[in-house]
């Protein structure tokens, strides 16, 4: 379940393809872990993605260039 707020809100594309990130990961679990938290870096800013439970939360992070 997404929920957006700000820049991001009613950003469907952006949930659907964060949504397949995550299962991409979904089978390294047994090798690295479970993924608690993705970074995705662009020149001027981060997008940090966090799942809580069956939430996930992203948030856009200006970076300090």
């Amino acid at each position: 379940m997404f929920q957006s707020d700000g820049e991001l809100e009613n950003d469907e594309l952006l949930a659907v393809n964060v949504k397949k990130m995550l299962s991409i990961g979904e089978p390294l679990v047994h090798v690295v872990g479970k993924i608690e938290k993705m970074t995705i870096a662009y020149p001027e800013h981060n997008l940090e993605i966090v799942r809580s439970g069956k939430y996930i939360f992203i948030v856009k992070k200006k970076t300090n260039n």
